[in-house]
C-alpha cells in the first residue's frame, strides 16, 4: 500500500521520495538513528539523478567526515537530524515526501522522530502509518496533519483467497469443498490480509484442516488463530520430551533475541553445549518449518511474519525470563569455543577495519560477542522481582567465576573480534554495565576497570590496526594491568625500562575544534561532556567513549561558557559575539529563544541546584538571575530575567551558586569576590585578598568557596566570617579555573596559563598531583558528578579527560626518567651504558643490559643539550644552556664544571683518543679542555664569530671549527697554540682534510676550506699557516670540497653551477662543468665524479674524457643527503619524497640496486664499514643489497633469503617498522623526541622526559608474528 502511494504522490512532478519501513525484532531497523540515515542517504542519491548540480553531501561533511564514528555514537541522532533538516531546507529542493511504515515499531528514539515529523520548519511532507493511538496524538501538533484510516475491501481479499483456494485444493475436484473453505476464511478473516495469510500459511502445513470441526471453530482475530497455530506446533511434539524442549528453544531463542538471527548463529548458539561441526542443519529447519505462520525465513535470517506474532509470543504462557540467563551462558560458551587468536585468515594489522574480509569467520558468533551482556541484565533484572540469586548462579558472577575466567580466557579475542565488527568502543558499554551489576566480585571488578582503561588507551589501535591489541597494547600496558599480567606476552619483544606502574590518569583526548577551547562541562549523569570554542560551536561529547556525538551552532563569536541543567535536557552557552544567552534542548529539538538582557558579552552561565534558576554575569560588570519555566522549555523569554545584581565596578568573570542555593558567588576583574542573596536579592558580602583579577570561582559540596586569581594564587574561603582560610600558590603562571571534587573525594583542583592541573588536598592544602599534558593555557577545570573523571580543556584545540582512579598512581611512579623533553640521547662507545639529557636540567646514566636508571646527575641549572660517554665508559659529559660544561665520574659521581663560555653551550664532545674536550658556543668560541686536569687548554680568541662547524683531523689530533666570521681555527690537541686561518671573508663554510701518503708528520696534512661569501677555495701550508694556493674561479657559494683519493685532483661545487676539477699540487683548474642548477655535493666515484644538484637529480660526470654527465635518475622531489661507500663503489641519495636510492657503481657504469622507503625526511646519510646497512639521522636503515656477499659483474643481485634476524629496525613517529613492514604501534604516550639505536635495543627519548628501552629479538617475534605483519 505504502510503496503504491509513493509511486502516486510522485508521477506529477519532480519529486524526491525517502522510504523506511521498523521492524521492532531488527536491530537494524528499530531504532530512530537506522531510520535517518536510510531517508538522508536516498534524498542524496536521488538528487544527484535529478540534479547532478545540487550537492547535498555538503551538510553532512558540515557536521562530520561521513566514515566518522561519530554516526555510530550514542548521540548520532543529533546529527543526523541536523543533517536531515539542513537539507529539507535546502533552496532548490523539490517536493520532498518522506514515508514511514510502522512507526509504532520504532523501539529507540521514537520521541526524536516524532520531534522531526512535527518540526514546522521543514519542507518535507511525511506519510506515517501506525496502529497506536498514542503516537497519532504526538504528532498532533504538526500544523497539517491529516489522519486517514484504511478500510480493508472484502472483494479485494476475497481474491486473494481465491488464489490460495486453487493452490491449497489443487488435488481435490470438490467445488462445494472449497466453496464452503473460501466462505469461511472471508468471514473470519474479517477483510484482513493478514490474518488469511496465516490461516491459508497453517492449512499448507497442515496445522489446520479445513474439513474439521477444528477448524470451523476457529475465532475471527489473530489471537485465536496464532493460539490453534501454537497448540498445533507443541502437539507435534507430544510424548517426545527431547523434541519439545527443542521447539521451546527455538521459540525463547527467536523471542528474546534482539534482533533477527541468522540460521548459524541460531544452530550454533543452540548446540553450544554438544558442538557438532559436521551436523547438518535439516533439524533446526524442519522445526523452524512448523513455526511459518509465525516465523519467515528471509536469505536465511529469521523473522517474525507480523510484530503482532512478536507481541503474541512474548505474552505466551510458558515464556521464561530466565531463559536470558541460558541464552547468555551459551553465548560464553560460544565465544569460549570459537574465540582463538588466529580466528582471522588475514595478515594485515593495520588496515581499516573491513567488514566484508571478517564476515564468514565472525558470521557464527556475531550475536553471542555483541549480546550477551543485555541477557545477562535482562535476567538480573527479572530476578529482583522474583527470587534471589542461586548459589550457583551468585557464583557465575563472582571473582572466578564464570564471566572472570572467559575475560581471562578470552578478553582479548573478544574484543578483537568487536573490532573487526566495528563495533570496539560498544565493548566499554558493556563492560560498564556489567560492572554496574557486580556486588561482591573485587578481583573481577578491577578486571573490568582495567579494561576499559585498556580500551581507552588503545583507541587508535582499535581504529587502526586491531590485531595490534596482541602485540603493542600489550606490551605498552603498565606493569600492575591485570590484562597484562593474565594475558599471553608477544614473543620476542619486551621494554626491559620506561613503562608505567599504572595507567595514566589521562584518560582520552577528544580532539574536533579548530580554535581554543574555553569551557567544559559534564551532564549530571556523568555521560556527556559539553565543550564551548573560539571555532563558534558547543560540541557534545561521549564521555565513555569519547565519541563526539553532536555539534550545536547558533553563537557568532567564542563559546565563553556552557552549562548543564541539573536534569540534563538543557545547556545553556554564552558568547563574546552579542549579549545574549542561547539555551539548546540538548535532546535534540532545537535552540530556544535566547535570554536577552546583558549590555554586553555575557562571560559565565550557571544553574541552580533546584534548576529553576539560571545566573549570568557580564562584561558590563553586572550579574543577572533567570527564571526557568519546569517543563515548558519554549516558553523562555526575555522576560524571565528576575533579579540584576550591582556592585562591581570591572568585568564580572565567574558565578557560582552554593550547594543550598541560596547564595550566588560572583568574581571580577576589581580583585573582589561578592556574595549575594538569592532568595531576597541583595548583597552579602564582599571577600578581598587577591592582588589581580579574579579568573574563576567554585563552591563545594559543604559550601566552601574556592577563588583562582592572574595573581597565580587559589584561595579558600569561609564565606561565614569573610575571610581566608588558606591560599596556594605552587602555579607559576595565571591561574585560570577551580573546581571541587563531589564528596566521595576531598580535593580540588585548580588549572594555569602553566599548562598544568593541580589537585590540591582540602586538609592539608598540599599538591598531591600535577596532570601535564596540555601544550598550551588551560582553562577550564571540572569534575564529573560521580566522581570519576575531571575534564580540562586549552588553547590547544583539545578537552582532556583525566580518569580520577588513577590519579593516586602519579606518586607511585618512580625511575621512569626525566620529568621534562629529553633532548639528547648517546649510547657509550662500548654500548654498555646510555645517557640522556633533558629539559629537566639532569643527565641519566643508564644501565643498557638492565635498562635500569644507575645514576642521576643533578648539577645544571638548564637545559641539556649535548651529552657524551668517554671511550672508556669511566666519564659522562654534558652541555648545557647554563653555560657550563660538566665532567661527571661514573664511578664516585663527582663533578667537575668547565666556566669559560658567556653563553649558553651547544654541545661538547671528546677527542677521538679521549684525552681532550671540545665545547661550542653561542658565545661564538670553542674552547679545548684536558680532560684529566679538567682545565682550559686553549681558548681561541681573536675576532668573535658564531661557531657554525666542528671536525676533526683524520687522526683525531686536530679539530678544526669553522666561523661565520671566516676564522678557522685549528687547534693541536696535544696542547700548542692553535693555528688560525684568516683569510676568508665571510662565513667559513667546507673544510676538508688529506694527510699525504706514507706520512705521519702532521706538516703534511694538507687542508683546503672555502668560504661562504668569498666564493673562494684555500690550500693551507700547515707548516707555516699560511695560503699555499688559492682557487678563485668561482662566482658563487662553494658548498662541497673533496678529495681524490687516487690523484691529486681536488673537486668543488658551487651555487655558480659549476663543478670544477683541479691540481692540487699545482694549483690549477683542470675541468670545468657548467650545470643548469646550483650544486650541493660533489666526490669521487673511481676516477668519475658525482654531485647533486637543485634539479633533484644525482650526476656522473667522467671529467677525464669529457663527455657530458648522465643523470642515475629523475627524482621528483629535493636531494636532501648523498652518501658513497668507502671503497667507492656504491651510491646511495635520500630525497624528501621519503626514499633512499642505491646504485652500484663499476666499470664506469651505474646500476641502480634498491629504493628503501625511509617514512621521514633523511638529512644525514653514511655508509658504516662492513655493515648491511646505512646510517641516517633517523636510526639504522637496512637495504637488501647491502647485505649481499658480493654483486656480479653485471651489477643484478644475487638472490639470497632475507632472515628477520637484521637491524634494518626504524622507529617512525607512529610505527616500529622493519623496512616496509609494520611491526609494532607505537601509542601517543611512548612516541619518541629521540632515538637511539644498538642492535637489538631501541632507546626511545619521550616528550614527557621518560626513556623507554625497548627490546626486539628479531628471530622470536618473526617465529610469532609473522602473519600479522603489514608489507
Amino acid at each position: 500500500m505504502m510503496m503504491a502511494m509513493t509511486e502516486d504522490l510522485t508521477k506529477p512532478e519532480p519529486t524526491l521520495s525517502s522510504y523506511f519501513f521498523f521492524q521492532r525484532n531488527d536491530n537494524g531497523r528499530n531504532n530512530v538513528v537506522a531510520a535517518l540515515k536510510s531517508l538522508i542517504y536516498q534524498l542524496i542519491n536521488q538528487s544527484k539523478d535529478l540534479d547532478p548540480k545540487v550537492d547535498l553531501m555538503k551538510y553532512v561533511s558540515k557536521y562530520a567526515d561521513p566514515r566518522s564514528s561519530i554516526f555510530n555514537s550514542p548521540a548520532a541522532v543529533y546529527v543526523l537530524r541536523n543533517i536531515l533538516h539542513d537539507i529539507l531546507k535546502h533552496d532548490t529542493m523539490p517536493k520532498v515526501y518522506l514515508l514511514i511504515d510502522a512507526l509504532d515499531e520504532c523501539s529507540l528514539g521514537l520521541s526524536h522522530l516524532v520531534d522531526t515529523i512535527t518540526d514546522q520548519s521543514n519542507k518535507a511532507n511525511w506519510l506515517v502509518t501506525t496502529s497506536q493511538d498514542d503516537i497519532v496524538q504526538d504528532l498532533r501538533t504538526a500544523s497539517a496533519l491529516t489522519k486517514m484510516e484504511f478500510k480493508p475491501n472484502p472483494s479485494n481479499v476475497s481474491d486473494l483467497i481465491d488464489s490460495n483456494i486453487q493452490r491449497l485444493f489443487r488435488m481435490t475436484p470438490e467445488s462445494k469443498f472449497k466453496d464452503a473453505t473460501k466462505k469461511f476464511l472471508v468471514e473470519k478473516s474479517d477483510s484482513s490480509f493478514l490474518w488469511m495469510g496465516l490461516a491459508c500459511k497453517a492449512l499448507d502445513l497442515g496445522l489446520l484442516q479445513a474439513d474439521t470441526d477444528d477448524f470451523r471453530s476457529l475465532e475471527p482475530g489473530l489471537k485465536p488463530l496464532y493460539e490453534k497455530v501454537m497448540e498445533k506446533i507443541l502437539s507435534k511434539a507430544q510424548g517426545d520430551a527431547k523434541r519439545l524442549k527443542f521447539l521451546k528453544d527455538i521459540f525463547h531463542w527467536v523471542v528474546f533475541s534482539y534482533r533477527p538471527l541468522h540460521l548459524k548463529e541460531l544452530h550454533a548458539l543452540m548446540d553450544s553445549d554438544n558442538p557438532q561441526q559436521d551436523k547438518p542443519q535439516q533439524e533446526l529447519l524442519k522445526s523452524l518449518t512448523l513455526w511459518a505462520p509465525l516465523l519467515t525465513i528471509y536469505q536465511d535470517t529469521i523473522y517474525f511474519t507480523h510484530q503482532s506474532a512478536r507481541d503474541y509470543l512474548s505474552s505466551y504462557p510458558f515464556l521464561n525470563l530466565d531463559y536470558h540467563w541460558i541464552i547468555a551462558t551459551k553465548c560464553l560458551k560460544q565465544m569460549q569455543r570459537y574465540l582463538r587468536k588466529d580466528i582471522f585468515d588475514q595478515a594485515l594489522i593495520d588496515t581499516k577495519n573491513k567488514k566484508n574480509e571478517t564476515k564468514d569467520s565472525l558470521e557464527s558468533i556475531e550475536y553471542a560477542c555483541c549480546n550477551w551482556v543485555d541477557h545477562l541484565t535482562e535476567f538480573l533484572e527479572a530476578q529482583k522481582k522474583s527470587v534471589a540469586l542461586s548459589e550457583e548462579k551468585k557464583k557465575f558472577f563472582s571473582d572466578n567465576g564464570a564471566i572472570h575466567e572467559f575475560f581471562r580466557d578470552r578478553f582479548l579475542h573478544w574484543l578483537v573480534a568487536l573490532c573487526m565488527m566495528g563495533k570496539g568502543f560498544d565493548s566499554i558499554h558493556m563492560l560498564t554495565t556489567l560492572d554496574s551489576k557486580l556486588v561482591k566480585a573485587p578481583q573481577l571488578h578491577r578486571f573490568i576497570h582495567d579494561a576499559k582503561r585498556f580500551i581507552l588507551f588503545n583507541r587508535l589501535v582499535i581504529e587502526e590496526a586491531p590485531l595490534q591489541l596482541y602485540t603493542s597494547a600489550i606490551i605498552f600496558a603498565p606493569h600492575m594491568s591485570t590484562i597484562k599480567k593474565e594475558g599471553d606476552k608477544p614473543s620476542g619483544l619486551s621494554i626491559s625500562m620506561g613503562l608505567r606502574n599504572y595507567w595514566n590518569p589521562l584518560a582520552n583526548t577528544l580532539t574536533g575544534h579548530d580554535d581554543w577551547v574555553k569551557t567544559v562541562a559534564f551532564s549530571l549523569d556523568s555521560k556527556l561532556v559539553a565543550s564551548g570554542s573560539d571555532d563558534r560551536t558547543v560540541k557534545l561529547w561521549d564521555a565513555i567513549t569519547g565519541a563526539e556525538c553532536a555539534t550545536l551552532r547558533g553563537h557568532l563569536g567564542s563559546i565563553n561558557s556552557i552549562a548543564f541543567s541539573r536534569d540534563g535536557k538543557l545547556l545553556a552557552s554564552s558568547s563574546s559575539d552579542h549579549t545574549t544567552i542561547e539555551v539548546w534542548d540538548v535532546q535534540g529539538k532545537h535552540q530556544l529563544p535566547p535570554l536577552e538582557g546583558h549590555s554586553s558579552w555575557v562571560t559565565d552561565v550557571v544553574f541552580s541546584p533546584d534548576e529553576r534558576r539560571l545566573a549570568s554575569c557580564s562584561g558590563d560588570e553586572t550579574v543577572r538571575i533567570w527564571n526557568i519555566p519546569t517543563g515548558a522549555t519554549d516558553n523562555i523569554t526575555e522576560e524571565t530575567t528576575t533579579t540584576t545584581f550591582i556592585g562591581h565596578s570591572d568585568p564580572v568573570n565567574s558565578v557560582a551558586f552554593s550547594p543550598d542555593g541560596q547564595l550566588l558567588a560572583s568574581a571580577s576583574d576589581d580583585m573582589t569576590v561578592r556574595l549575594w542573596s538569592v532568595e531576597f536579592g541583595i548583597a552579602y558580602g564582599i571577600l578581598k585578598g587577591h592582588s589581580s583579577w579574579i579568573r574563576a570561582i567554585s563552591f563545594s559540596c559543604d559550601g566552601t568557596l574556592a577563588s583562582a586569581s592572574d595573581d597565580q594564587t587559589i584561595k579558600i574561603w569561609d564565606t561565614e566570617m569573610g575571610k581566608i582560610q588558606r591560599a596556594g600558590d605552587e602555579h607559576s603562571d595565571s591561574v585560570t579555573a577551580v573546581a571541587f571534587s563531589p564528596e566521595e573525594r576531598y580535593w580540588y583542583a585548580s588549572a594555569s596559563e602553566d599548562q598544568t592541573i593541580k589537585l590540591w588536598d582540602r586538609e592539608t592544602g598540599v599538591v598531591f598531583a600535577t596532570l601535564e599534558g596540555h601544550s598550551d593555557t588551560i582553562n577550564s577545570v571540572v569534575f564529573s558528578p560521580n566522581g570519576e573523571l575531571i575534564a580540562s580543556c586549552s588553547d590547544d584545540t583539545t578537552i582532556r579527560l583525566w580518569n580520577t582512579s588513577n590519579i593516586e598512581a602519579l606518586r607511585k611512579e618512580t625511575g621512569l626518567g626525566h620529568d621534562d623533553w629529553v633532548r639528547t640521547v648517546a649510547f657509550s662507545p662500548k654500548s654498555e651504558l646510555l645517557v640522556s639529557g633533558s629539559d629537566d636540567n639532569t643527565i641519566i646514566l643508564w644501565d643498557v643490559a638492565t635498562g635500569k636508571n644507575q645514576h642521576v646527575f643533578n648539577g645544571h641549572s638548564d637545559q641539556i643539550n649535548s651529552v657524551n660517554v668517554s671511550f672508556d665508559d669511566k666519564l659522562v659529559l654534558s652541555a648545557s644552556n647554563d653555560m657550563t660544561v660538566k665532567v661527571w665520574e661514573i664511578g664516585t659521581g663527582k663533578v667537575s664544571t668547565l666556566e669559560e663560555h658567556s653563553d649558553r653551550v651547544n654541545a661538547a664532545v671528546f677527542s677521538p683518543k679521549g684525552q681532550q674536550i671540545v665545547s661550542i658556543s653561542d658565545d661564538k668560541t670553542v674552547k679545548l679542555w684536558d680532560t684529566v686536569r679538567r682545565e682550559l687548554i686553549a681558548p681561541l680568541d681573536g675576532d668573535p664569530g658564531p661557531v657554525n662547524r666542528v671536525e676533526f683531523s683524520p687522526k683525531g689530533d686536530l679539530v678544526a671549527s669553522l666561523s661565520d666570521n671566516g676564522i678557522i681555527r685549528l687547534w693541536d690537541l696535544t696542547g700548542k697554540e692553535p693555528k688560525m686561518l684568516k683569510d676568508h671573508f665571510g662565513p667559513a663554510n667546507c673544510i676538508a682534510f688529506l694527510l699525504l701518503p706514507g706520512s705521519s708528520d702532521p706538516k703534511q696534512l694538507q687542508v683546503v676550506t672555502s668560504g661562504w661569501d668569498d666564493t673562494t677555495i684555500r690550500l693551507w701550508d700547515m707548516g707555516a699557516g699560511t695560503v699555499d694556493k688559492e682557487l678563485a674561479e668561482h662566482q658563487g657559494r662553494v658548498n662541497f670540497i673533496a678529495y681524490s683519493p687516487v690523484s691529486d685532483l681536488l673537486v668543488s661545487a658551487s651555487d655558480d653551477k659549476k663543478v670544477m676539477v683541479w691540481d692540487r699540487q699545482r694549483g690549477e683548474l683542470k675541468f670545468s662543468l657548467e650545470h643548469p642548477n646550483k650544486v650541493k655535493f660533489v666526490d669521487f666515484l673511481e676516477d668519475k665524479i658525482v654531485f647533486a644538484s637543485d634539479d633533484n637529480k644525482v650526476w656522473i660526470w667522467d671529467a677525464g674524457q669529457g663527455t657530458k654527465p648522465y643523470s642515475l635518475e629523475n627524482r621528483e622531489d629535493l636531494v636532501t643527503a648523498v652518501a658513497i661507500s668507502r671503497d667507492k663503489t656504491i651510491i646511495a641519495t635520500a630525497a624528501e619524497d621519503n626514499k633512499v636510492k642505491i646504485w652500484s657503481f663499476k666499470k664506469g657504469r651505474a646500476i641502480w640496486l634498491e629504493t628503501v622507503p625511509t617514512y621521514g625526511s633523511i638529512r644525514k646519510l653514511s655508509f658504516p664499514e662492513n655493515a648491511p646497512y646505512l646510517d641516517t639521522d633517523r636510526g639504522r636503515l637496512r637495504a637488501k643489497c647491502l647485505s649481499l656477499p658480493a654483486l656480479r659483474n653485471n651489477g643484478s643481485l644475487i638472490s639470497l633469503p632475507d632472515p628477520f634476524t637484521s637491524s634494518e629496525i626504524y622507529v617512525r613517529t607512529k610505527w616500529v617498522t622493519r623496512g616496509t613492514t609494520k611491526i609494532l604501534r607505537l601509542p601517543p604516550e611512548y612516541q619518541p623526541s629521540a632515538v637511539a639505536v644498538r642492535e637489538n635495543l631501541f632507546v626511545l627519548g619521550l616528550r614527557s622526559g621518560n626513556l623507554l628501552f625497548l627490546n626486539i629479538d628479531f628471530r622470536k617475534f618473526s617465529e610469532s608474528s609473522s602473519r600479522t605483519f603489514l608489507k
